[in-house]
């Protein structure tokens, strides 16, 4: 599975980069609520919008990993809290008569 996805993602590599050099030197504008960048290069457009999309995944992967971490340490609070009790409970003498109250 390992290399089917070192493959997949040579292909997807390969393909983007004969689209940017099919591409290089065109000019295009850009125009973002309202405002507009003439005679701007398709490479740094493509670039620009790379860049936004890593740092949009970034910051959405890192709320995730912030969340599991904040279940895991109260999981491990838990499992603490429940290991303690079955230690007790493992070195209680079964000789011992329970006390039934």
């Amino acid at each position: 599975m390992k290399y089917v996805k070192l493959i997949f993602l040579f292909a997807i590599v390969v393909v983007l980069l004969i689209f940017v050099l099919d591409n290089a030197g065109q000019k295009i504008t850009l125009k973002f609520f309202g405002n507009s960048i003439e005679n701007m290069e398709m490479i740094i457009a493509l670039l620009i919008t790379l860049l936004m999309g890593i740092l949009i995944g970034f910051f959405i992967s890192a709320l995730e990993i912030f969340s599991v971490n904040s279940k895991m340490r109260a999981l491990n609070a838990d499992y603490k809290k429940l290991k303690q009790e079955v230690d007790v409970l493992r070195n209680k003498d079964l000789d011992e008569p329970e006390e039934i109250e």
